[in-house]
């Protein structure tokens, strides 16, 4: 493959961003146009991340006609961002833009990269010349635009197209590895740029952006009251009332559920009718905490919280590729239980039950009981990516485990078999929002549930739930995959036949998975390869502590806030699990 199509590729990138730029330097954009201007910062990190997967790779495509098309589609862009000179010469007659107004301190910088991408890029003898690009081009074009928002907005859809031109050359892989960096990029706190977030994604027809938005907006908008009181007007019970949902709260007598809340009940089938009286069948997974204390003294906090969960996962999630059921809402047993309504998948039939991943498991007796390593590293990865993507929104999961993993049989199975490629997430019984100040409620569990929670959070004395602890939890779920056995099985291999041999590890105790399943874990790779294996091991040896105790230290030094630390993290869990456990093929 020719050097000088990888260098052309390289500069023309380069001189594409340095243009993206000075549109972005432009000061005190007008307010209508601040969600124009989001939506060019949406575009310029689309392409630097894309030159990260592709141009900055060690190992980048070989396939010359490749790179021609990648150069052609990198001149279409900065083409579009240069714009027309002629129709720019036309306008600008009484544009009356002075030449450096409105520009910030960086521009001269911006420029100065341009110019010497200028002389980089000089053709050799044998190719045609370019089109004529110039800084000044650029410059009248920025003047120009922003005198003119029709025209601003057309050129960022056009961006959004080219983009996504360059998205279709590459596999599908690196494109879904670069959209989780572009959404945790734009992840905020800020409610107002949520809303210009999800406004500008949804301009360009970028809906997992907008979700992620939606969501994140959810959250930001509920407020913290210190004085927590009851709500001053009760919902009215009345039958018949049309009233019948409200904050997603679901009436009395608009669901039959098939048994009562018992303690040691998970979830039931139930029947939610709607206000036009139409009926379908429905799950209720209940919640409920170990101590109740906190939600009898702040029913206000403990209603919003549930209230915000029911909000995002009433949303078409799809696009973010979650693991989860749709949400119809929610149903007060009592004061401190609550049932979350899921509809059951497209893929159900009525009155047929799910079946949960502890359940295949445990039932795995011989070799045929295995599945395919295929379907193990999708059921993994989807799992991965959907813990994964809560976090980025800004949640907490709290409960994972092999029973809150649910599956229902593939269509046109005989005899019925799971579907592994397609699970479901439930367990959202002591989830909450990862933000400070939220009160961490610890769920009903046994010895073998607790075996999935972190040795800090199951100790005599708690630490406040983070976000390593859901990936704790994560690793005991994948090292679980991988050898397709139940965890707390693994103490009955420590019963050696020896007489000298020690007592077997207690489930009970909190370092069951250190004393005992971690030897095992590191023998996955001749199961399931050598990244699935290192992926595991990073999740169960504390690894992800570390990285958010050096976050931490960092934060302190750097005066940064909880999202930059989060977003550091993140960042590590897409690299080191999320990722690698994506590229595992069977």
């Amino acid at each position: 493959m020719s050097v000088n199509i990888v260098l052309a590729v390289q500069q023309l990138c380069g001189a594409a961003v340095a243009a993206y730029n000075l549109y972005l330097d432009v000061r005190d954009f007008p307010s209508s146009y601040l969600q124009l201007r989001l939506g060019l910062v949406i575009e310029r990190q689309r392409l630097q991340l894309w030159a990260r997967e592709i141009i900055s790779q060690e190992q980048p495509p070989q396939d010359e006609a490749l790179w021609r098309l990648f150069k052609l589609i990198l001149a279409r862009i900065l083409g579009t961002l240069e714009g027309s000179t002629r129709t720019m010469e036309e306008y600008e007659l009484d544009a009356g833009f002075p030449e450096m107004a409105g520009l910030s301190g960086d521009l001269e910088g911006a420029i100065t990269e341009l110019r010497v991408l200028e002389r980089l890029s000089s053709p050799s003898a044998s190719q045609p010349p370019p089109p004529r690009r110039t800084v000044s081009n650029i410059l009248r074009s920025v003047k120009f635009i922003v005198k003119d928002k029709s025209k601003l907005e057309q050129m960022v859809k056009d961006l959004c197209y080219l983009n996504d031109s360059l998205d279709k050359l590459v596999s599908h892989l690196q494109r879904d590895s670069a959209r989780r960096k572009l959404r945790a990029f734009l992840s905020t706190n800020s409610a107002e740029q949520l809303l210009l977030l999800q406004h500008a994604a949804a301009m360009l027809n970028h809906h997992d952006i907008e979700k992620l938005a939606s969501s994140m907006r959810i959250l930001g908008e509920s407020s913290h009251d210190d004085n927590d009181q009851p709500d001053s007007k009760p919902e009215s019970e009345e039958p018949g009332s049309q009233n019948m949902l409200l904050d997603y709260r679901v009436k009395r007598d608009h669901l039959t559920l098939e048994k009562p809340f018992q303690a040691d009940q998970t979830r039931t089938r139930a029947v939610f009718r709607d206000r036009d009286g139409r009926e379908e069948e429905v799950l209720v997974d209940w919640r409920c905490a170990r101590d109740e204390t906190w939600r009898r003294k702040n029913p206000v906090a403990f209603k919003r919280r549930t209230d915000n969960l029911a909000k995002i996962l009433n949303q078409d999630l799809a696009p973010l590729r979650l693991a989860v059921l749709h949400c119809v809402g929610y149903y007060n047993q009592n004061s401190t239980v609550t049932g979350y309504l899921f509809r059951p998948p497209p893929e159900s039939t009525p009155g047929e039950d799910p079946i949960t991943l502890f359940d295949l498991l445990t039932s795995a007796n011989r070799a045929s009981d295995v599945p395919d390593l295929g379907e193990r590293f999708a059921l993994a990865s989807a799992l991965v990516t959907t813990v994964f993507e809560f976090h980025n929104m800004g949640w907490l999961h709290k409960n994972l485990q092999s029973k809150n993993i649910l599956f229902w049989p593939r269509d046109a199975q005989k005899p019925p078999r799971p579907n592994l490629r397609k699970p479901y997430l439930l367990g959202f019984d002591t989830s909450r929002p990862n933000q400070p100040g939220e009160v961490s409620e610890k769920p009903l569990s046994t010895p073998e549930d607790d075996l999935y929670r972190h040795p800090h959070y199951k100790s005599p004395d708690p630490r406040p739930f983070r976000s390593p602890y859901d990936i704790y939890s994560l690793g005991v779920l994948l090292f679980e995959i991988g050898m397709w056995r139940i965890v707390s099985y693994q103490h009955r291999g420590s019963r050696a036949s020896s007489s000298r041999a020690p007592p077997p590890v207690s489930l009970t105790d909190p370092q069951f998975i250190q004393k005992v399943v971690m030897g095992p874990a590191a023998d996955l790779g001749r199961y399931m390869g050598a990244s699935y294996r290192d992926a595991v091991l990073a999740c169960l040896n504390l690894e992800f502590d570390r990285i958010w105790d050096a976050s931490e230290e960092e934060e302190e030094e750097e005066e940064e806030g909880e999202r930059d630390r989060m977003l550091r993290f993140q960042a590590e869990v897409q690299s080191r699990i999320v990722d690698p456990i994506a590229l595992c093929r069977a």
